[in-house]
């Protein structure tokens, strides 16, 4: 996302962060317009991926090349998005096999496409016309690819005058993943919409542990706002819809949840007694109180007694160095991995880091 002039300009990835953390978006508002804000530098499990994407990215172009394909590359260090699309749009009326970082512009919507691969369906250009390809890491195709996918269709089918049948991707493993974009071109259309209207009417957001906090660049931001907030995001275990319920209840911080003896409707009386005892374990601790009594350690059963077992086991990995996190075929090594744990596992992926293994309670 930047400014450029009095307008926004967004690309597939403010798209992704929007549907993964509308709060982030928020923030990177904030950044643009107020400059009150210092995210996250990069750490080294983002650096790393970002290393093995371009080696992935150079290793299929250079496969191209080697299978006799014509390559155009488009050059974009020093020259700005829009001479980048002109020299595209001059490429795409030559008519080669490749574009490789192919430049798109419309709107407010833009950004540089990893491949464009000729395709013999006549379009505007000649007999001729492209279909995105993008590279990525995963051996699995991940749902937010599509969105990326289907945007650079869109703005390709603009300039060739003809929509792609199909885009795909090129993962981690060699293998390909085609998406037939008459299936999800209107889900991904709506979900542009969706964030135009939010940078429109620009409506009150807040921090919510998500999938997406273990590599946001806000990550840091929004755990000192739960630690300030005494937030119920800090319990460790606890749900999106049992904090709303909790909330509904009048519940809204983690000192409230220590004190509650009222049943909480629509709550199993069994997770209220189980959060209410997590609570106090972690407020304990937080305020640098002893060990909980053994007695109370039981009392957190099946559930928490996994969570703990999970960040022991966790601890225990970071504290010999070893790599810890897999996500496709690229490892995250443990020291970067460990500042950002509180996304995934609340409050006490930030206290795994930070406390000696034999602190933590036996189950």
């Amino acid at each position: 996302m930047r400014l450029i002039g009095h307008l926004l300009r967004l690309s597939a990835s403010d798209l992704m962060r929007f549907k993964g953390c509308r709060h982030a978006t928020a923030l990177d508002l904030r950044l643009i317009e107020v400059g009150d804000l210092k995210p996250d530098e990069d750490g080294p499990e983002a650096e790393l991926l970002q290393k093995q994407g371009d080696d992935h990215e150079l290793a299929f172009l250079d496969r191209l090349k080697a299978d006799g394909h014509s390559v155009i590359e488009i050059p974009k260090d020093n020259i700005s998005l829009e001479e980048s699309v002109r020299l595209t749009l001059e490429a795409m009326r030559t008519g080669p096999n490749i574009i490789y970082q192919g430049a798109l512009l419309d709107g407010a919507w833009g950004g540089y496409s990893d491949f464009l691969e000729r395709v013999e369906r006549p379009s505007d250009l000649g007999a001729w016309s492209y279909e995105v390809v993008d590279t990525k890491l995963k051996r699995k195709p991940d749902p937010k690819h599509v969105l990326q996918l289907c945007l650079y269709s869109d703005l390709i089918g603009k300039v060739q005058g003809v929509a792609p049948e199909a885009a795909h991707l090129q993962l981690g493993d060699g293998s390909r993943f085609t998406v037939r974009l008459s299936e999800v071109s209107a889900y991904a259309r709506n979900a542009r919409r969706m964030l135009e209207v939010f940078l429109v009417e620009r409506p009150e957001t807040r921090s919510e542990p998500v999938s997406a906090c273990t590599l946001c660049r806000w990550s840091s931001h929004c755990a000192e706002q739960w630690d300030a907030d005494d937030s119920l995001a800090l319990v460790a275990g606890i749900s999106r819809s049992q904090r709303q319920k909790l909330e509904a209840a009048g519940i809204t911080t983690m000192a409230a949840l220590v004190v509650c003896k009222d049943r909480v409707p629509k709550m199993a009386a069994e997770t209220q007694r189980k959060l209410v005892s997590q609570a106090r374990l972690q407020s304990a601790r937080r305020a640098g109180g002893c060990r909980p009594s053994s007695s109370e350690m039981r009392s957190l059963e099946k559930g928490s007694a996994c969570c703990r077992r999970l960040m022991r086991e966790t601890y225990s990995m970071i504290s010999r160095g070893i790599r810890i996190f897999q996500a496709g075929s690229s490892t995250f090594t443990a020291s970067g991995t460990a500042k950002r744990m509180s996304g995934r596992f609340g409050h006490f992926g930030l206290i795994a880091a930070r406390t000696r293994a034999a602190r933590w309670p036996t189950c």
